[in-house]
């Protein structure tokens, strides 16, 4: 059975299209305005964040300087693991 000529040279024209996209850089699709956290906010202000904005991942800045990124996933996993791990406990 074979493509019917007009169908496959649309498929390759929207081929090419997306491949040009991908050729695009990053500048006009980034966000601008970030919002960013530092490494003591607490879980519960993350959570109204998230809540609060549709973004899935903040920066953590300390001293002007981007020391990780927070995820929503990031956020997720203690849930998902085990209860024992949920909350960290130091002994001396």
């Amino acid at each position: 059975m074979s493509v019917n000529p007009p169908l496959q040279a649309d498929r390759r024209a929207k081929q090419m299209s997306m491949y040009r996209f991908l050729e695009c850089t990053v500048g006009p699709y980034m966000t601008r305005d970030v919002i960013v956290v530092t490494p003591d906010v607490t879980l519960r202000d993350l959570e109204a964040l998230f809540a609060a904005r549709d973004f899935n991942a903040f920066p953590v800045v300390e001293r002007d300087r981007v020391v990780g990124v927070v995820t929503k996933f990031d956020f997720l996993k203690p849930l998902c693991s085990r209860p024992s791990r949920w909350f960290r406990t130091t002994t001396n």
